[in-house]
């Protein structure tokens, strides 16, 4: 299921885009941020249990098609 936030559901994409990478995953849906902000605020965003379940929907229906 979609997350409600488009940011935190673009996340996720990119978080699989990047491969595995948050950091890129993150400054992609925020360009203007810094690397060392969007590290940190890539990490607190992997703690948050909607996202992960949501990366994990996301790998599991890769792994359907």
């Amino acid at each position: 299921m979609r997350l409600e936030n488009p940011s935190h559901e673009a996340f996720c994409l990119e978080y699989m885009k990047n491969g595995f990478n948050a950091t890129r995953a993150y400054m992609s849906v925020y360009p203007d941020t810094k690397e060392p902000s969007a590290r940190a605020s890539a990490s607190e965003l992997l703690t948050n249990l909607n996202i992960t379940k949501r990366i994990t929907e996301i790998q599991d229906e890769l792994a359907e098609n």
